[in-house]
Formats: structure tokens, sequence, C-alpha cells
């Protein structure tokens, strides 16, 4: 029988804390943390080192804390928080397949009524493609998708493009998004690209809208980037929207 302890009203097993340093497993997680002891060489350094290793084996948190962090508990909750321990699970891939499944019966419906064709036929052809990739994809499904998927079953599509391919958590910026509304952005979102994606000057340029928490991206990088299709050169890269607005509209021109 696996016993349990609690440290910060937290459950874990295998807890050991001793000399301000923690050891503990949350939900298959296992979490290390020391801190340093007023050593002058780090005395500038956040005070708590945090290693998280997911329960496949691989590495989901080592960083120091951010500074705000000042006692062991506000750690621990970190190392939960940032190493995605507190996440649920992926939905299971019977599910959403049978989701799909009706999402394009109930949209199909509304085709042959003569509802939004071109918006209905692309939707169908996203589902579509969807279902085909779910062996290798399911994993990346969550349920914030599984509530997107099963408005769908009920009503017209109304979002935009790059929500239904990437979940509104990408939140695209207003400023972006009105550049589409007066046509000098267009939408080419794709569910297998890592983010939202908008093309200008009929392709020639790009932009890339990264998702807006940097643990959430699947590469380092800032949140904006304008590459030119032509010459395979990325010409921005920010996380000031300000300035990716001015490119596109002086391009644009």
């Amino acid at each position: 029988m696996n016993q349990t302890s609690l440290f910060a009203g937290i459950p874990f097993h295998r807890l050991n804390v001793a000399n301000g340093d923690f050891y503990g497993v949350y939900k298959g997680h296992t979490i290390e943390i020391t801190q340093s002891q007023g050593d002058e060489v780090y005395q500038d350094m956040p005070k708590f080192y945090i290693v998280v290793i997911a329960p496949d084996g691989g590495s989901c948190y080592e960083a120091y804390a951010p500074e705000e962090v000042e006692t062991l508990e506000q750690a621990v909750k970190e190392a939960i928080r940032g190493s995605g321990a507190e996440e649920p699970m992926p939905p299971e891939k019977e599910t959403i397949d049978t989701m799909l499944g009706n999402a394009m019966s109930h949209q199909t419906a509304l085709l042959a009524k003569g509802s939004n064709k071109e918006r209905i036929n692309h939707l169908l052809r996203v589902l579509s493609q969807q279902r085909v990739n779910l062996d290798k994809d399911a994993e990346r499904w969550t349920e914030d998708d599984l509530a997107r998927l099963s408005k769908l079953t009920d009503s017209p599509i109304e979002w935009p493009l790059w929500r239904l391919e990437h979940g509104v958590g990408y939140s695209v910026p207003e400023q972006i998004l009105e550049l589409v509304e007066e046509g000098i952005l267009v939408d080419n979102s794709y569910r297998n690209d890592t983010c939202p994606q908008f093309e200008y000057c009929r392709g020639k340029y790009r932009l890339w809208v990264e998702h807006p928490d940097e643990r959430k991206r699947e590469f380092e990088c800032q949140r904006f980037s304008i590459v030119d299709t032509e010459e395979e050169e990325t010409l921005l890269e920010t996380d000031d929207q300000g300035k990716v607005v001015m490119l596109i509209t002086t391009q644009s021109k």
C-alpha cells in the first residue's frame, strides 16, 4: 500500500524534507528542490533550483524558480505548475473519433440546407483530415479541443480558422485580427503546424503567432515572427505586436 504524506496541503509519495531541500513524488512526477544556503557564489541567483522528472523518465522542469518564489512551499507549487503535473490526461482516441463523426454528420446536414457552404466545406475537410491523422495526433488533443468540437455538433461554425485549428488559448491579438477583417491578412492556420499562421501580399509573407505562454511553445522563440516565403528569410522576430502591425502595414501598401 502506497503511503502519502502532506506538504503545503498537497499529497506526496516518498516525501522527504531536510535541511531546506525537498524530495517527493506527485502524480508520478518526481520533484527535487534544492536551495542555496547563503553561498556568496549564488547570492545573486534565485533561491530554489527545481528538477521535475515525468512518469516516462523525461525531464519536464529543470531550472531556478522565479525570483518571486520565496519559500519552499511556493517552490513546490511552482514545480507542480511549471511541469504540467496538474494538467488533465488527454481524451481517449475513441471519444475524439466519435465526436468527430458527430460533428461531420451535423455539419453535412447544415450543408444540405444551404448554410454557409464555403465555410462548412472547409470545415468538413479539416474534420476529415483530423480523423485520418487521429492515430498519431490523439495525444495532442485536450479537453478544450473537445469543447470546441462539441459545439460543432449542434451549431454552424462561426469561429475563425486559427481558433478552430489551434484553440482559443493562442489568443491572437485584436490588432492582428483587425488586419484579417480588413483583408490585409489571410488566415491560413492548419492544425499540424505549431501555431496559427497568416499570409499577406499574395502569400509572399507569412506571420506566425505563437502561444502567449512561453512554456506552451514547441520551440524557444519570441511570440511573433514574419518570414519571406520566397527568400526563405526571417524578417522579424519580436514579442511586440505593434512592430508586427507596423511592418505588415508598410509591406502591404
